[in-house]
């Protein structure tokens, strides 16, 4: 027994010996060294997101197309009626029906069986009828969307404005009719012999008057009333620039004077020669404002600023001062050669 214990322990002595030499060279697990890019992409990979940080960027999403709604129109049919001695309004070859809401103005024609019919915007209308000497009108039509609303328009004997218009040297006058408020022209005719007849205008509407002319300043009568006969309307002319260049001895400096500035096309810019006394006139057009007259001769170029007041013509002025006194003569006194 004792001779089978000593091999026994000799073998056990020679195993754990060599399972010792193994595990002495066995091969080692390769570590890759952390560098400081792929630390910080996994500590941001791990990290909670900041709320400061702006979102990140994402593609454009592409807007649905918005749905456009269809504009539901309003449909008006107007009958125009006729004293039993006028006849069918089929007979009335000018016979003319107009609706407008201030921004909006259509003119319909006449449908089989004496109507009118309109296709508007809904809102509120007024409808004129209107043919020579007769004339109708109907006030604040409501025109509803999707619904057709029918309208009569009694015609009668149509009103006319009348008056007077004077103006400065016979100047040439031309007057508009538009209705209060409104900019739509229903009527324009020239003032001949100083006196101006409106005609066709609807009884009871009121209109704007606008006189105006290439010699005189516009004006405008506001909300006149019809019938009116007995309107008198004085006019002025347009502004006239007065002046004189000051000089000492010999001939006057300057050969031209013109106006320049606000209001005024440098293409038409009023423009006169002077006369022997160094002074000169000039008309300033309609919607002038602080214009400057320039006087240019050989080596010279003056120039001063004038105001143009509401009505009648500025105080005359003195380029080159001092002026002679007969140089700035009131409006009216002969012009003095020296």
């Amino acid at each position: 027994m004792i001779r089978w214990c000593t091999p026994l322990v000799i073998v056990l002595g020679v195993l754990v010996v060599a399972s010792l030499r193994l595990g002495r060279h066995a091969p080692r697990r390769a570590v890759v060294p952390e560098t400081e890019a792929s630390s910080e992409s996994e500590k941001a990979s791990t990290r909670a997101p900041d709320r400061n940080e702006p979102p990140h960027p994402a593609w454009p999403r592409r807007a649905p197309p918005a749905k456009r709604e269809r504009t539901a129109l309003a449909r008006l049919r107007v009958r125009v009626l006729l004293a039993p001695d006028r006849g069918e309004p089929e007979d009335l070859g000018d016979l003319e029906v107009d609706a407008e809401d201030g921004e909006r103005f259509v003119v319909a024609e006449l449908s089989p069986g004496g109507h009118f019919a309109f296709h508007l915007p809904p809102g509120r209308y007024t409808l004129v009828a209107t043919s020579g000497d007769l004339a109708g009108m109907a006030v604040g039509v409501p025109a509803r969307a999707d619904r057709e609303l029918e309208i009569d328009i009694p015609l009668g004997p149509a009103a006319r404005i009348a008056g007077t218009a004077r103006a400065p040297a016979d100047a040439e006058i031309m007057v508009k009719a538009t209705p209060a408020g409104g900019t739509r022209v229903v009527l324009s005719q020239p003032v001949e012999g100083g006196a101006f007849t409106l005609r066709g205008l609807i009884p009871g509407r009121r209109y704007d008057l606008t006189f105006f002319g290439d010699a005189i300043r516009s004006a405008t009568l506001r909300s006149i009333a019809a019938p009116t006969d007995t309107l008198e309307v004085a006019l002025t002319g347009l502004p006239i620039v007065r002046g004189a260049i000051g000089f000492l001895d010999g001939a006057c400096p300057v050969d031209a004077v013109s106006l320049h500035g606000s209001g005024i096309s440098e293409d038409d810019a009023p423009s006169a020669e002077v006369d022997g006394a160094c002074r000169f006139e000039l008309t300033a057009p309609e919607g002038a404002s602080e214009p400057t007259v320039v006087a240019t001769g050989p080596g010279w170029r003056l120039e001063d600023s004038v105001s143009l007041p509401p009505q009648g013509d500025p105080e005359p002025i003195c380029l080159n001062p001092p002026c002679r006194s007969d140089q700035l003569e009131p409006p009216g006194q002969p012009l003095i050669a020296f």
